[in-house]
């Protein structure tokens, strides 16, 4: 029937988002497990020097902020690290992209940037319970 309408019509660049989402928001929801791990590990083995700094007069947000700053500078090595990484490499990967420019201003940007609110988001989490330390325990 040439005459029937379509409906649901959709450009194939769409139906490849769509159906790669899901595994796209699996695997960012996985880095943030494993970031939280991480960072939860890191506080609770520091979890004494913490007591003690707040035990000798330190203030409970300034720890909260020498952990959350020694997460976001992790963060920022990394980032630099991987997008120094990707520009060195994009010659090297130029013949797997498909009509993709190889130094994508979005991905050199966009993805690090949501990776660093992600693992800030995350890295902050584990901080908050060694504001509430109690140095005489």
């Amino acid at each position: 029937m040439p005459d029937a309408p379509l409906s649901n019509e959709r450009t194939l660049d769409a139906l490849v988002a769509e159906s790669l989402a899901s595994r796209r928001v699996a695997a960012l929801l996985l880095g943030c497990v494993g970031t939280y791990g991480l960072a939860a590990y890191g506080v609770v083995s520091r979890r004494r020097e913490f007591a003690v700094r707040i035990a000798i007069g330190a203030r409970r947000a300034s720890v909260m902020r020498l952990v959350i700053g020694e997460g976001a500078r992790l963060v920022a090595v990394g980032i630099v690290v991987g997008v120094a990484g990707a520009l060195a490499l994009s010659r090297a990967i130029r013949g797997l992209l498909f009509e993709e420019a190889e130094t994508d201003p979005l991905a050199l940007i966009g993805a690090p940037f949501l990776l660093a609110v992600k693992a800030l988001a995350v890295g902050a989490i584990p901080a908050w319970p060694v504001t509430r330390i109690d140095p005489n325990a």
